[in-house]
C-alpha cells in the first residue's frame, strides 16, 4: 500500500485502487503458471508462456515505479493508470520475456541480461 500525500480523498482512493489491480494481475500471472501444471506437469512455463522470473521482474518495475516516480501522488498514479493496466503488464512480460532483459532498479528502466553490472560477455 502507498502512502498517497498528494490528491484530494477520492484520488488517493482510486489510485490506490489502480495499484492494488496491477498487483493482483501479477499475483494471477503466477497462479496462471501454477495452472498450467494440469497440463504440462514439467514445464508449466512453457505452456503459460512466460515464467515466475519474468512475472518478478514486472513486479520489481511496478514497486520502483511506486517508490521512485509516484511519490505519494495520486495524480501521478491515475495519469499513469492505463501502464498499470494488464495487457500493458503482459506486453511487458512477454517483450522481457522475448528478450531476456531484467529490471534495473538504479537506472529505473529493463536492460539486456547481458548488460547487468557484473556479467561478463
Amino acid at each position: 500500500m502507498i502512502n498517497f500525500i498528494k490528491g484530494s480523498e477520492k484520488q488517493r482512493a482510486w489510485a490506490q485502487d489502480i495499484i492494488d489491480a496491477a498487483y493482483r494481475n501479477l499475483d494471477n500471472m503466477d497462479k496462471y503458471i501454477e495452472q498450467m501444471k494440469q497440463l504440462d506437469p514439467e514445464d508449466p512455463e512453457k505452456v503459460a508462456g512466460y515464467t515466475h522470473e519474468k512475472v518478478s521482474e514486472v513486479r520489481k518495475m511496478l514497486d520502483s515505479v511506486c517508490e521512485k516516480v509516484v511519490k505519494g501522488d495520486a495524480t501521478i498514479v491515475i495519469n499513469m493508470r492505463e501502464k498499470f493496466e494488464y495487457d500493458r503488464l503482459y506486453r511487458t512480460l512477454k517483450l522481457i520475456q522475448r528478450d531476456d532483459m531484467a529490471w534495473d532498479a538504479e537506472t529505473c528502466k529493463y536492460i539486456k541480461r547481458q548488460e547487468q553490472k557484473g556479467d561478463k560477455k
